[in-house]
């Protein structure tokens, strides 16, 4: 029984009453102990009134001597400086401190920055120390210089803040810390410093939010010279604000001349083709000439994309003749072979690009991207005669050990190897697909083949081996996912900050973690899981893609369980097994697609306004609704799970039978559409599926189909033992 209230239990209440009252007091007090912290800070943190704080102060209360009740205090103190109230939260942290050893540096920084909006600026320079000194290094180390270096500036010491701004440039990297030097220089009084500085953002990060600012502040100081305008300029195309770059530039031009002026002038036209202007981009683009190579190069290059994109054949075939004549060794004449190459496969002219092709390759042999126009004859070469294409192939991995072409190169010359009954090369080939790309689509179509008992019996042939070991195929990293003491310690941290509900916290120190502490990995695995428990399984899904990029060539074995679970997540698995049950569809194969158009994320719209999980078009969604004969039916409804699933599904079964059965042409028609699809599928005379999507002309559906039927193998390795 909570003391205070035995005390003060009114003497006149029968002894009825007060058992009762006294039952209600212990419940409410059992039930906020029996509450997880996590449960109760992440409601305080999400909905911050006065029902969800007194939880948080009563499990605090009631965890006076423990680590749990610390950090239910630092929930108090971070939410209450949001909620600007910088004495609570003061107080609440001075509390937390003396039991959160482990969480010094977040405790003093929140404290500091309390201090700092109360104007205590001495007692910022004091709170703030364990944050330089703490080990693992402090990811709050950049927030802690910026806190004091205007903690310096609000108190005039300007000088202090420059030193400091200085000693910590590399914590500093972005256009914020920039922005606080120029200011700390100009309170300082050296103005040129501070010119530098403004310049810098100005100049190199125009699409920074403090660029803006740096503009006000160069008002008062001279102009930037013309070189350093056009040089802001570029970055306004590069970062995709194309009307401003063509405005600033076209401002420009007066100013410039020689090679200025003619970059300036070209990257007009390239602004202009990047924003999809095509026609006024091809005639700007024509009605000059550039007088330095380089930049002639690169115009005749873009008037070749445009006259690309508008159908202009014959003018496309002669300018590409003038970039060759003009410039045969111009990395811009590699880019309009493969321009052109790719505009005549796409438009039913194979004999064209093969011819194109060969130029590609032929002029530029040791060139890593000429190893797509290389692989484009190859694969022309194959279907026409496979064992003419042996040459080739081997070819291919001698030249371009690094192509995205390697796997499909070794996958057909096993096949090749089999049309001879040469079990021993096959299997040579079918294992180094196996050991180098062991979760890429030509590797599961290996596993397939390896269970034929004659690949299976045969010894790898010492000839292929021979050969195999003499290209230079990249060698897969074995990644470690015991974490070191600093890594655990990393993540203790986080798990520490989780608990308490701040997660923005967890999220920073887990991320800090992956480029500092040297396993990555790890901290991906800890970040998907992180954002597993806030139901957000397309961010897990980034973050081992960010932190983990070569996950795909890593064994499944050599991961923990949870990993892949967390890369290959099945969420809604119940409803998607219900929907392909009735469907007759292969429920890790609709998960495989999930992943590949969403991510898992309900929320989802694409370029094109398709939503949802299985990005739905809305025209789709209308059509297929009334199929289903669904009441009340309104394109909002495809952010719903449910409804979004129901039609995905059924109108991937409708595509399904309409194309006989076959996978990979459904899936390339979900991506690229129907039309296409029956056009590309009677192309050729395919003697297996796997040779139907190799020649896919349209790169970005090659790749899809591929992806979700690797995607649908992963899927079964991991779940089709598993209950739902």
């Amino acid at each position: 029984m909570p003391h205070y209230l035995a005390q003060n239990i009114p003497a006149r209440w029968s002894r009825a009453a007060a058992r009762r009252l006294i039952a209600l007091a212990c419940l409410a007090a059992c039930g906020a102990s029996a509450q997880s912290l996590e449960t109760i800070a992440s409601n305080y943190r999400k909905t911050p009134n006065a029902r969800t704080r007194a939880a948080v102060v009563r499990y605090a209360a009631l965890h006076r001597a423990d680590r749990n009740g610390a950090l239910a205090l630092l929930t108090l103190g971070a939410t209450e400086i949001d909620q600007r109230q910088f004495g609570d939260a003061l107080h609440h942290l001075n509390d937390a401190a003396k039991r959160l050893p482990e969480l010094a540096d977040h405790v003093a920084y929140l404290s500091s920055l309390a201090e700092s909006e109360l104007r205590d600026f001495p007692a910022v320079e004091k709170l703030l120390s364990p944050v330089w000194t703490f080990a693992p290094a402090s990811p709050l180390v950049a927030k802690a210089v910026a806190l004091q270096a205007r903690a310096y500036l609000e108190s005039g010491q300007p000088a202090n803040a420059v030193a400091l701004l200085e000693q910590h440039r590399k914590d500093l990297p972005g256009s914020d810390g920039e922005l606080l030097l120029a200011q700390a220089y100009q309170a300082n009084g050296n103005a040129s410093a501070a010119d530098e500085h403004y310049q810098k953002i100005y100049i190199q990060q125009p699409l920074a939010k403090e660029a803006s600012d740096a503009e006000a502040a160069l008002a008062h100081f001279s102009a930037p010279a013309p070189s350093a305008l056009l040089m802001r300029a570029l970055k306004l195309v590069d970062g995709g604000d194309y009307a401003r770059a063509v405005k600033e530039l076209t401002a420009l031009l007066p100013q410039l001349s020689g090679p200025d002026l003619d970059m300036a002038r070209v990257r007009i036209g390239v602004a202009r083709y990047l924003a999809r202007d095509n026609k006024p981009a091809a005639d700007y683009l024509r009605s000059f000439q550039a007088s330095t190579p380089e930049s002639e190069a690169e115009r005749l290059y873009y008037l070749l994309q445009c006259q690309r994109r508008l159908d202009h054949i014959d003018e496309m075939q002669s300018t590409l003749g003038q970039i060759a004549a003009s410039f045969p060794q111009s990395s811009w004449y590699l880019q309009a072979l493969i321009a052109s190459a790719n505009y005549y496969t796409a438009h039913n002219q194979a004999d064209i690009a093969e011819q194109i092709n060969r130029s590609c390759f032929g002029s530029f042999p040791n060139d890593p991207e000429s190893a797509q126009c290389h692989w484009k004859v190859a694969w022309a070469e194959y279907l026409r005669d496979p064992g003419r294409a042996e040459n080739m192939l081997r070819e291919h991995l001698q030249r371009y050990p690094q192509s995205d072409h390697v796997s499909p190169a070794l996958y057909f010359l096993g096949r090749i190897a089999e049309s001879r009954s040469d079990w021993a090369s096959a299997r040579a080939y079918y294992d180094e697909i196996n050991r180098a790309y062991p979760n890429y689509y030509y590797a599961a179509l290996a596993r397939e083949r390896l269970q034929f008992s004659s690949i299976a019996a045969a010894q790898r042939s010492p000839d292929a081996a021979q050969f195999l070991g003499a290209v230079r195929v990249p060698e897969r990293k074995v990644e470690s996912f015991d974490a070191n003491p600093i890594t655990r310690q990393r993540i203790g941290r986080a798990h520490l900050l989780a608990t308490a509900g701040l997660d923005e916290l967890a999220e920073a120190e887990l991320r800090f973690g992956a480029k500092a502490d040297g396993q990555p990995q790890v901290m991906a695995l800890e970040l998907a899981e992180l954002a597993s428990r806030r139901e957000s399984p397309d961010q897990g899904i980034r973050y081992i893609k960010h932190f983990a990029p070569g996950y795909l060539s890593m064994p499944i074995e050599n991961a923990p369980p949870k990993f892949w679970e967390l890369a290959f997540p099945m969420p809604y698995r119940r409803e998607l097994e219900e929907d392909c049950r009735a469907l007759s569809l292969d429920p890790y194969l609709v998960a495989a697609l999930i992943r590949q158009e969403s991510e898992f994320n309900p929320k989802a719209i694409s370029r094109a306004n398709a939503r949802g999980l299985t990005q739905v078009l809305p025209s789709t969604g209308r059509q297929v609704s009334r199929q289903l004969k669904m009441r009340g039916y309104r394109t909002s409804m495809l952010y719903s799970p449910d409804t979004n699933l129901k039609i995905g599904t059924y109108y991937l079964k409708a595509l399904f039978d309409q194309l006989q059965g076959k996978w990979e042409a459904t899936l390339a028609s979900y991506n690229a559409g129907k039309s296409r699809v029956t056009g590309w599928m009677g192309a050729g005379n395919f003697h297996e599926p796997a040779e139907f999507v190799e020649s896919i002309p349209f790169n970005e559906t090659r790749v899809y189909v591929q992806s979700v039927l690797r995607n649908a193998e992963v899927y079964r390795r991991l779940y089709s033992q598993k209950a739902p």
